[in-house]
């Protein structure tokens, strides 16, 4: 039986790689970028660019993932299971980093428990629309999301020094391979969940995927070393958040300070699109007879509150586990024919 949780429009290549792109970006801020540092920058690029061309050999494989009613028709009930858990821990994260986030920079004096109940009721809003939906969501978003981060590196040009790079120092224990391959690509499978007959030109699609995959790469390693030419590699090391760092120099004719605060949006966005998605993808999963796609929004509502409300610290440990596992079981799946 084909279960029916998606909306009937289908959806355009540059909806699924937009939103790909904001999958893959999912934990670059709060975790990825802090697994780089003590990294020298030939480390860093030599983690990113290896990461990158062994993903090209698991993206090759994940387009057979995409099954022509979708995978809710070939999941027996333990591998629904595991999804279900893997999209909620990937919601518990994101929801909880950016309330940490909130609080620390904006925020101090409110409760962290009431900043993550507004933001998991507006990502259970967003959810409750759909996944075609908040598909559109991210391609609205997207371009203020780089109009931000454009800003960020023009004004920052004159700030940033090419000999913070330096020394030039190798270690291979120091690579990152694997953090980056597993924190990028993990949340990218969710995006499985679309029938591959809502796709509007599958090759086509393809064919931008390979390319929003490489922009995003390009895109990450741009972000770090530039970090790094601007804070040095002692600086970086040591301030929790380094996107915010950079943004806390500019001073565009003394008139427009205190611009870190824009990055609140650029965070704020790639959160709602990330927890709403998993939200949505979850109770997807739930769907049944008698359990609708809004029935699973408000379990998921509930279970990912419950998952934060109760954390004072969330090590990154358990998320890369889980998407590990996320990305094993969903390579399985992608070697399985599809169902006529």
């Amino acid at each position: 039986m084909v279960v029916r949780c998606l909306d009937k429009e289908k959806y355009t290549s540059l909806e699924i790689i937009i939103l790909a792109f904001f999958l893959l970006n999912s934990f670059t801020t709060f975790i990825l970028i802090n697994t780089f540092k003590d990294v020298s920058s030939i480390e860093t690029l030599i983690s990113i660019v290896i990461s990158f061309l062994i993903g090209l050999i698991f993206l090759k494989k994940y387009f057979n993932g995409f099954k022509e009613n979708g995978i809710l028709t070939n999941l027996n009930i333990v591998i629904r299971i595991i999804f279900i858990i893997s999209s909620l821990v990937i919601a518990v994260y994101s929801s909880f980093n950016l309330s940490v986030f909130i609080k620390d920079i904006i925020l101090p004096n409110t409760n962290q428990r009431i900043i993550e109940l507004s933001f998991l009721i507006l990502a259970f809003i967003l959810a409750n629309k759909g996944l075609k939906s908040i598909s559109i969501s991210s391609n609205l978003m997207f371009v203020i999301y780089m109009f931000i981060f454009c800003i960020a590196i023009l004004f920052n040009l004159f700030n940033a020094d090419v000999f913070n790079l330096l020394p030039i120092k190798f270690d291979i224990r120091n690579l990152r391979i694997l953090d980056t391959l597993v924190y990028s690509l993990g949340p990218l499978y969710m995006l499985l969940i679309i029938p591959k007959k809502e796709i509007m030109n599958f090759n086509e699609f393809k064919k931008k995927m390979y390319k929003s995959y490489t922009f995003f790469y390009i895109f990450l390693l741009v972000k770090i070393l530039f970090i790094i030419a601007v804070l040095g590699e002692k600086y970086f090391a040591f301030v929790s958040y380094p996107e915010l760092e950079i943004l806390k120099i500019i001073n565009i004719f003394n008139f427009f300070q205190r611009l870190e605060e824009v990055l609140i949006i650029d965070i704020f966005v790639e959160s709602l699109i990330v927890t709403s998605f998993a939200m949505c993808y979850a109770a997807s999963l739930m769907k049944c007879k008698k359990l609708d796609l809004k029935k699973g929004n408000i379990i998921s509502l509930i279970v990912i509150f419950l998952g934060v409300v109760n954390l004072e610290i969330l090590p990154s440990n358990i998320l890369f586990v889980t998407l590990v596992l996320f990305i094993i079981i969903n390579n399985f799946l992608c070697f399985k024919k599809d169902k006529p």
